[in-house]
C-alpha cells in the first residue's frame, strides 16, 4: 500500500513535469564499458547516480569516500583508523575480504588484482570531472562487480584558457593540503592539457595514524571536430599511511583516540598510463579504444601484541579494450547497439614474512630466520566479450538486453613450496535485460535483471595448501532483480526509488 501511495503521489505531480520538460536538460550516463554514446538516465533500466566536479567541490569532501557516503545505497565504515582508507559498502554487498564493488578510472579497472581491493587514496579527487555510480550487479563491466560499479572520468583541458589555480588548506589534527593545477589549449594543433599536483599531510585523529600523500595527474587531449577525440593520461601517487585498527572495549572506554598496537602502515607507489580514443565512423558507427598500463608497488606492516609481519606486493596490469557502437534505427525505431572485446594481463608478486612471538625490527624479508615466509607469483589472463542493445519498442517503452562472457585464467607459483602451485580457469556467461516505461518526460519506471560473478582469489584456491585452500572452489555468482522509478521536476527537486533483491 505504501508503494502504491508513493507512485500515485509521483503521478499527481506529472503536470509540473509537463511544464518543466522543455527547461530541464537530461542527465546522461555512459551505460557501456567505455564512454562513447551516452544515454539519458531515464532510459537506463537501473538506478544511476551522477556526481559532477562542481558537486564534489560543493560537498567540501576531502576523500572520495566522503563523496560516496552521501549517496543512497552506500555505507561507509572505518576499519583501519585513518582519513583515507575507509571502506565502501554498496547495497550491503561488500564481500570482505574480497570487495565486490568495481571502480574504473578513465576506463581502467583500478581494483587491485589480488583481493580486488579498492585503494581510493590512489585516485586524485581534485582531478575528477565526473563520477557515475551504478549500484547492483553490472554484467557489462565484468567480474567482481556484484555490489555495483563506480565509473570515474578525470578532468581534461578546457577549450579556452589557459587557467591556473592554487589551493591551500589546513585543519585540525595537523591537516595540511597544498595544490596547484592548470589547464587549457596548447598553442599548436588541436591539443589541450590538464595538470594537477597535490600534497597532503596529517597527524591523524588517533595516536600514530597520520600520513603523507603526493598525487600528480596529467592529461593531454586531442580533438578534431566532432569526429575524433583522444586523451593520454598519467596518474602518479606516492603515499605513506599509518593505521590504527580496532580497540578492545576496555581501552575504548578509557581513550577513544588510543592505538592499541602502534606501528601499522601501508606505502604505495602508483603509476597509471591510459590512452582513450573515440572515432566516429560512417553509417552511424563509432569506435572507442582503451589501452593502459598500471603498476603499484605496495608495502604493509602489521604489529600485533607479540607479533609482526611485513607484506610486499608488486602489482602490474596491462591491456586494452575495443568497443564498436552503432546508433541508428530498426524498423524506424531508435536502436543503440554495442559490441566490445577486452583483454587484461595481471601479475602480482607477493613476499610475506614475520614473527609470531618476538618483536623484532622488521624491515626486510631477506633474512631466513622468520617464523613464516612466503614468496608467490601469480599471472592472470582475462578475456572478455560483451554485447548490449537498447531498442525503443515505441515511444514510451525502451527495451534493453545484453550479455558478457569472461574467461579468467590464474597461474599461481609458490617459490618456496612447488607442491602448493597450481592453475585454474573460470569462464562465465552473464546476461542482463531491462525495460523502461516513460509516461511523460523526466519520469520513468523500470525493471531490470542481471547476473554477475566473483572469481576466487589465489589464496582461497592454492596459497594455504592443506590448511584451508580449495583448488576445486567454484566462483561466486549473483542475480540482481530491480524495480525502480525516477523523476525530476526542477533543478532542486528530483526523486529516485529502487527496490532490489539479490539472492
Amino acid at each position: 500500500m505504501k508503494l502504491r501511495g508513493l507512485l500515485l503521489l509521483i503521478l499527481l505531480f506529472s503536470p509540473a513535469i509537463l511544464h518543466s520538460q522543455d527547461t530541464l536538460p537530461p542527465v546522461e550516463v555512459s551505460s557501456t564499458r567505455l564512454r562513447d554514446v551516452d544515454q539519458p538516465t531515464t532510459q537506463v533500466p537501473a538506478k544511476v547516480i551522477v556526481i559532477t566536479a562542481d558537486e564534489i567541490k560543493t560537498l567540501g569532501a576531502k576523500t572520495i569516500q566522503e563523496v560516496l557516503q552521501y549517496q543512497t545505497g552506500v555505507v561507509l565504515y572505518d576499519q583501519v583508523g585513518n582519513d583515507f582508507q575507509s571502506t565502501v559498502d554498496m547495497r550491503g554487498f561488500n564481500g570482505q575480504p574480497v570487495t565486490t564493488t568495481t571502480v574504473f578510472v578513465d576506463g581502467v579497472r583500478i581494483n587491485e588484482p589480488d583481493f580486488n581491493t579498492i585503494n581510493f587514496d590512489l585516485i586524485p579527487i581534485e582531478d575528477i570531472e565526473r563520477m557515475e555510480i551504478l549500484p547492483g550487479t553490472a554484467a557489462v563491466f565484468a567480474r567482481n562487480a556484484l555490489g555495483g560499479v563506480i565509473n570515474i572520468t578525470t578532468k581534461r583541458g578546457r577549450t579556452e584558457g589557459p587557467h591556473f589555480g592554487v589551493n591551500l588548506g589546513g585543519g585540525s589534527f595537523g591537516r595540511q593540503k597544498y595544490g596547484f593545477n592548470t589547464d587549457g589549449l596548447l598553442p599548436f594543433g588541436n591539443l589541450d592539457y590538464h595538470f594537477g599536483v597535490t600534497r597532503e599531510l596529517t597527524n591523524g585523529f588517533r595516536d600514530a595514524t597520520g600520513g603523507r600523500m603526493t598525487r600528480l595527474a596529467g592529461k593531454l587531449g586531442y580533438r578534431l571536430g566532432d569526429d575524433t577525440d583522444a586523451t593520454l593520461s598519467y596518474i602518479h601517487v606516492l603515499d605513506h599511511l599509518k593505521q590504527a585498527g580496532s580497540l578492545p572495549l576496555s581501552l575504548l572506554h578509557v581513550d577513544r583516540e588510543a592505538n592499541f598496537t602502534p606501528g601499522d602502515f601501508t606505502d604505495s607507489n602508483l603509476n597509471l598510463v591510459a590512452l582513450n580514443v573515440r572515432q566516429k565512423l560512417p553509417a552511424g558507427f563509432s569506435l572507442a579504444v582503451n589501452g593502459f598500463y598500471r603498476n603499484n608497488d605496495q608495502e604493509g606492516f602489521v604489529r600485533g601484541q607479540t607479533s609482526e609481519s611485513l607484506l610486499r606486493t608488486r602489482l602490474g596490469s596491462g591491456g586494452g579494450i575495443a568497443q564498436l557502437t552503432h546508433e541508428g534505427a530498426i524498423l524506424a525505431r531508435k536502436n543503440l547497439a554495442t559490441l566490445g572485446f577486452e583483454y587484461t594481463r595481471n601479475q602480482f608478486d607477493i613476499t610475506n614474512c614475520g614473527f609470531f612471538s618476538v618483536n623484532q625490527a622488521l624491515t626486510t624479508c631477506n633474512s631466513s630466520s622468520f617464523d613464516f615466509l612466503t614468496r608467490q607469483i601469480t599471472k592472470e589472463h582475462v578475456i572478455g566479450a560483451y554485447l548490449t542493445d537498447s531498442f525503443t519498442l515505441f515511444e514510451p517503452f525502451v527495451l534493453s538486453a545484453g550479455f558478457r562472457y569472461d574467461w579468467d585464467n590464474l597461474n599461481f607459483t609458490d617459490k618456496l613450496d612447488s607442491t602448493l602451485s597450481g592453475e585454474k580457469t573460470f569462464h562465465r556467461f552473464d546476461p542482463k535485460a531491462g525495460l523502461v516505461y516513460t509516461p511523460v518526460k523526466n519520469l520513468s519506471f523500470s525493471f531490470s535483471y542481471s547476473e554477475g560473478i566473483r572469481i576466487p582469489t589465489v589464496s582461497e584456491l592454492f596459497a594455504q595448501g592443506p590448511f584451508g585452500s580449495n583448488p576445486n572452489l567454484l566462483a561466486m555468482t549473483s542475480r540482481n532483480f530491480e524495480i525502480g522509478a525516477k523523476g525530476k521536476w526542477a533543478d532542486w527537486l528530483e526523486a529516485n526509488l529502487a527496490l532490489f533483491y539479490m539472492p
